[in-house]
């Protein structure tokens, strides 16, 4: 993109079209070192995947509420899938801390 060939556009602009979530789903696709493609059917992309997304966590979230006491109501869980569970979590922590910081990585 480059100002002068008129197809830059901003952060501030891109919020007006599309959401927080749906432009970092966006960046999430594409490679840190290579060309943003940041026309209407990439963006449309990225609307569907966070679609998909949220659909997945609402019906996560239904069969967990359905479950009672959520994770200790599993009386039948070994400890292997005890473990995954726990992984799980640990892993969906790190990568909302990721998501979430707004720091930018130092190049080698």
């Amino acid at each position: 993109m480059s100002k002068s060939l008129k197809n830059f556009i901003t952060i501030k602009d891109a919020l007006k079209k599309n959401t927080g979530r749906q432009l970092r789903l966006h960046f999430l696709s594409h490679s840190w070192h290579g060309g943003l493609d940041y026309s209407e059917s990439a963006m449309f992309e990225a609307v569907n995947t966070e679609k998909y997304f949220n659909d997945f966590f609402l019906l996560v979230k239904f069969h967990k509420s359905s479950l009672g006491e959520g994770i200790k109501s599993f009386t039948k869980l070994s400890e292997a899938e005890l473990k995954l569970y726990q992984n799980f979590q640990d892993c969906q922590k790190t990568v909302h801390n990721a998501l979430a910081d707004s720091s930018i990585p130092q190049q080698p």
